[in-house]
């Protein structure tokens, strides 16, 4: 394989594991009604695209191997990582009480 393949397939492989992380975390949202479903299917889309191009001409190596691993692993971080963050509080009532005019 050419050397600007190689280097073309490790860009979308580094991509195809940050958009799998991106996927997870928006998953979350999507479940917890914080975001549309139309986002979920854009990075659906990115990370398939991603994953199809790196076996579009050398097949399932063992880069295409260690990425989907990797991607995977990255989805279940990203789902894992965003399902333990908390909802920020909204203390400007608090804060700033409604004026009595």
């Amino acid at each position: 394989m050419p050397p600007q393949f190689a280097f073309f397939r490790a860009v979308l492989a580094i991509f195809c594991v940050f958009f799998a992380f991106a996927l997870g975390r928006v998953f979350i949202q999507v479940r917890g009604g914080r975001q549309r479903l139309s986002r979920l299917a854009a990075w659906i889309f990115r990370v398939l695209l991603c994953a199809l191009a790196l076996l579009w001409r050398a097949g399932l190596d063992t880069l295409a191997i260690v990425t989907f691993v990797l991607a995977a692993l990255a989805l279940a971080a990203g789902a894992y990582l965003e399902s333990r963050q908390r909802e920020e509080e909204d203390l400007t009532r608090e804060i700033f009480p409604p004026s009595e005019n």
